[in-house]
């Protein structure tokens, strides 16, 4: 369950990277679309910080 685990936040980490550029802005350049990108990582983010096998979900940074 743990390597599954790793293996998804990985996929939203690379993901992250693709979809929301240096400046903020997203792939779309839709202001709709932002709210739900950002909306979408808020519950990924909120999901890891819940597992208490991720020791750095509590600073949020860009994946580089």
């Amino acid at each position: 369950m743990a390597a599954r685990r790793r293996e998804y936040r990985h996929r939203i980490e690379v993901e992250m990277t693709r979809q929301v550029y240096e400046d903020g802005g997203d792939y779309e350049a839709s202001t709709g679309y932002q709210v739900l990108v950002t909306q979408l990582f808020t519950t990924a983010l909120l999901l890891m910080r819940s597992d208490r096998g991720c020791s750095d979900c509590d600073s949020v940074r860009r994946p580089p």
